[in-house]
């Protein structure tokens, strides 16, 4: 049996009813913010006059001193992991962290296994993806919708059932080996990918991850238009069918294992560019773009600390620090900025394709179905 919903998480969810505290005034900036701006050569004012967004009830921050650590499954890795929390553990002491870094199995598959057979081996999954409806059926969700932040992320990425939080913004696009490939021969538009006589001759590897680029052009363009570019891709351009992950790819790009590799996120590839490898990113249009969401685990027994995380991680300060440790790109539009985006020119001004959460439950089935049909016929 799950857990029931304890005094304490019954006080955190009824958050109306709350008082609240103030958190480190703008003016007292943790040492770690400090570091963090002056390494991003960021004006030292950036944060100034945020004291709303790291306010949380007070009642919140007493609960979370008795919960033990905060348990999270997610994508970053263990140094990252350091970079983005080194703020929020100085705001927030009384919450403690157990951080898994994972693979889609272990990260959000396991959780929830766990959960139907009544026990907790995370408190918050982050890169939920398709998972987030298996979570939902199994009614394994802790509602989030009343966190103060999400305000700051526009409509169309929130959850609007109020249980996933949006995070990073992902545009998945194309990596390419600068030794092999010209600028000039990148296509403007998707549909260039599309010419054999350039991108012909096992050019072009591709991840089989359609939900990532080809879900969010195909929910633009339309069945008729999805279905006519899956079959030219594998029938007519035959590019490499790779089973590596998606940053194993960019990898295998900068190595020239091929010329170019699809699809690949902005962020990732740029972590592999700072390194001096001979690999860059390019854009055709409309751009791709996801929302990373994580979600928390109904009745958890870190409640507290749960809502403060992730309040905090919307907050300007935490989009902030996931930049500085990812380069991964803020979900809010006040930092949808130059300043904040790998490969800024690829994104900024041009228009995009955005992968709605409920894409995955209405678009995505038929995705899948014309993807694997082609995939496993080529094989």
């Amino acid at each position: 049996m799950i857990r029931p919903l304890t005094a304490i998480a019954a006080a955190v969810v009824a958050s109306t009813a709350l008082c609240w505290s103030v958190a480190l005034p703008a003016a007292e900036l943790p040492a770690a913010s400090k570091k963090m701006l002056a390494d991003l050569k960021f004006d030292p004012k950036f944060l100034d006059g945020m004291d709303e967004e790291y306010d949380v009830p007070a009642e919140w921050r007493e609960a979370a001193k008795k919960e033990g650590p905060l348990r999270i499954s997610g994508t970053w890795e263990p140094e990252q992991v350091d970079k983005i929390l080194a703020p929020f553990k100085e705001r927030y002491p009384e919450v403690k962290f157990d951080f898994d870094f994972g693979n889609r199995e272990t990260r959000s598959v396991r959780p929830l296994v766990a959960f139907k057979q009544g026990r907790y081996i995370a408190d918050i999954v982050d890169g939920v993806e398709s998972q987030y409806f298996e979570y939902l059926k199994a009614d394994a969700l802790m509602p989030l919708g009343d966190i103060p932040n999400l305000k700051k992320v526009p409509a169309e990425m929130r959850d609007p059932q109020g249980f996933a939080i949006p995070h990073i913004l992902l545009y998945w696009c194309a990596s390419y080996n600068k030794n092999k490939v010209k600028e000039a021969e990148l296509p403007k538009t998707w549909d260039g990918f599309l010419d054999k006589a350039v991108w012909g001759n096992k050019r072009i590897g591709i991840g089989n991850r359609p939900n990532l680029w080809l879900l969010a052009l195909w929910s633009q363009r339309g069945d008729e238009w999805g279905s006519d570019y899956v079959r030219r891709l594998f029938q007519d351009v035959r590019p490499q069918l790779r089973k590596e992950g998606m940053d194993a790819m960019i990898s295998l790009v900068s190595l020239g294992e091929f010329d170019v590799a699809i699809p690949s996120a902005g962020y990732r590839t740029n972590q592999t560019d700072e390194k001096g490898a001979p690999v860059g990113w390019h854009c055709p249009e409309p751009v791709p773009t996801t929302v990373q969401n994580m979600i928390a685990l109904k009745n958890n027994p870190r409640p507290a600390s749960t809502r403060i995380y992730s309040n905090w991680i919307l907050s300007k300060e935490g989009q902030t620090a996931q930049y500085y440790a990812t380069f991964s790109a803020s979900v809010r539009d006040d930092l949808q900025t130059r300043e904040f985006l790998a490969y800024p020119e690829q994104i900024v001004g041009r228009p995009r394709a955005l992968r709605e959460l409920k894409l995955m439950e209405t678009t995505w089935p038929t995705v899948a179905k014309t993807w694997n049909k082609e995939w496993q016929a080529v094989r």
